[in-house]
């Protein structure tokens, strides 16, 4: 792996972090509620930290930064970051906010019954069931991998479209 692609991931990781407890400190994130600015900040972000890491890739091959090795060194800086995420999560779920699961289960609880109050009490036990399942620790970091890998390599493909150089080839 190439030296800036683990400064870089390294670099995204803890910005992340710093971000999510900004976001935990100041109240901008919440159990279960949109967060539509959250993640739009944190999309921009990423995406400026990519253009970055992808230029900075650019330049340490003089130049020359073909599509594959942009998308590749990329895609790397996210799986780094991602990692930082998995254990900032669990850290945030267990340990700064132990009540999170609860809280979005009272909230989801409060939720469905505001929309339908005549909701057969069966069909809730079985949503708040599902929704327990939902937000243990463990399933938790499962979406974050899945959804990190599959938005991830969105954004990664993204900059390398933007980033990349391919080598010019002289006229004969």
């Amino acid at each position: 792996m190439h030296p800036v692609v683990r400064k870089w991931g390294l670099y995204m990781g803890l910005i992340s972090i710093a971000l999510s407890s900004i976001f935990w400190a100041t109240g901008l994130f919440k159990p279960s509620d949109n967060n539509t600015w959250v993640t739009l900040i944190s999309v921009v972000v990423s995406l400026v930290i990519l253009y970055v890491a992808g230029t900075e890739l650019k330049k340490a091959h003089e130049g020359i930064l073909p599509f594959g090795m942009a998308f590749k060194g990329l895609f790397g800086v996210l799986v780094i970051s991602m990692l930082f995420s998995v254990v900032w999560m669990l850290l945030y779920t267990t340990v700064f906010e132990p009540d999170y699961q609860q809280t979005i289960i009272d909230q989801t609880y409060e939720k469905m019954l505001e929309q339908n109050p005549n909701m057969p009490e069966d069909q809730v036990d079985m949503a708040i069931g599902l929704t327990e399942k939902m937000t243990s620790p463990l399933v938790m970091v499962l979406f974050t991998v899945v959804f990190g890998l599959l938005f991830g390599a969105i954004e990664a493909l993204i900059m390398a479209l933007v980033v990349r150089r391919e080598e010019a080839f002289p006229l004969r």
